[in-house]
């Protein structure tokens, strides 16, 4: 598949945001999760470019997008900051945004925050897990995994949080990809890993600001926590939840199937005549 590249970068505070530009039309901002590489997204983005004008970055501190300051913890907001910025060097003045496990937590504080440059929220898996009924056995996974890291280092650490994320077996990556996530892991690890997990969303704003949202998460990730929580969030906004193929990188693993149930996601939720929050 042949699909025109633009790759630019966009200025922020405190970090240089690597972003890809492919097709035209209405917007699509795609997100990242864990990992932070806009190529996780290539696969369903050069799909769907055909149709969108489709952005896709690496988030600060991740890959190509370096930071002009000391790495501190994770902080939604100033994450939502950043993918306002790509937007907004753009010149795309809303897009309808998709994110995958972090990169959904990102995307709902944006629509939070940003609703004027929101059209659609797709979040699928994010894994904040204090919506859950056993929220406290998952607390003490990731305290044990805090501790690992501060005893045994990164590498331990990961290996029990990859114990705890389901994986299909036909992941599809480039070397150059796996290079650049390799390099990224322990990024992940101290900085990003826990707040995004402790997040709360602001499902008040959410309500208020009119802005359509929707969860969805893998057919083969539904008894998961970060699946769980999606579904947990979807039945306290009373917004749908619609099933993916897959599992929680399907959209790297499987883009052939993943892209067309996002196109229709796309189109069935983004028609500005809908009730903005809440089932149509």
């Amino acid at each position: 598949m042949c699909t025109s590249l633009i790759t630019g970068t966009a200025v922020t505070e405190g970090a240089d945001i690597y972003f890809e530009r492919r097709g035209s039309g209405r917007g699509l901002l795609l997100i990242s999760g864990g990992g932070g590489d806009a190529g996780n997204y290539s696969g369903i983005a050069d799909r769907l470019a055909d149709e969108y004008t489709v952005l896709t970055y690496d988030r600060r501190g991740n890959s190509r997008s370096p930071l002009r300051t000391d790495p501190t913890k994770l902080r939604v907001e100033q994450q939502s900051a950043d993918a306002l910025a790509v937007l907004e060097h753009n010149e795309v003045r809303s897009a309808a945004v998709f994110g995958s496990s972090s990169g959904a937590v990102i995307g709902l504080d944006l629509a939070a925050r940003a609703p004027h440059a929101v059209e659609l929220v797709v979040a699928h898996e994010p894994p904040v897990i204090g919506v859950l009924d056993d929220a406290e056995r998952w607390f003490a996974f990731f305290d044990e995994l805090d501790r690992l890291l501060d005893e045994q280092g990164v590498g331990p650490a990961l290996m029990k949080f990859r114990s705890s994320v389901g994986r299909s077996d036909n992941e599809v990556r480039s070397p150059e990809l796996m290079e650049r996530l390799a390099g990224n892991w322990d990024f992940f690890a101290r900085y990003e890993m826990r707040p995004v997990v402790e997040f709360v969303p602001d499902l008040d704003a959410l309500r208020e600001n009119k802005v359509p949202v929707v969860f969805a998460g893998g057919h083969d990730s539904r008894s998961y926590y970060y699946c769980r929580t999606g579904e947990a969030l979807a039945s306290r906004l009373g917004v749908d939840f619609v099933e993916f193929p897959g599992h929680h990188m399907a959209y790297l693993d499987d883009a052939e199937r993943f892209a067309p149930i996002l196109r229709q996601t796309l189109r069935t939720y983004r028609d500005p005549g809908r009730s903005p929050v809440g089932r149509p």
